[in-house]
């Protein structure tokens, strides 16, 4: 996530109310564990009822208003 400093917020794209927290170079906090933007992303999709089984991880988050 180059640019983005840690303890910075990114929101998913299909709502805004989903968070995650960047922790390290390449982790986010997402519902109090520690996931890659993958995991995270998906876990936040499977949420909308979308069963895919994998997700192109900066397309699912933004970042003040852009998506990674």
């Amino acid at each position: 996530m180059v640019g983005i400093k840690i303890r910075s917020m990114l929101h998913f794209i299909r709502g805004e109310n989903i968070t995650c927290k960047v922790i390290l170079k390449n982790k986010v906090e997402f519902k109090g564990s520690e996931h890659s933007l993958s995991s995270a992303g998906l876990i936040a999709t499977n949420r909308f009822g979308i069963t895919w089984k994998s997700v192109a991880r900066p397309l699912n988050w933004k970042f003040k208003g852009e998506i990674l």
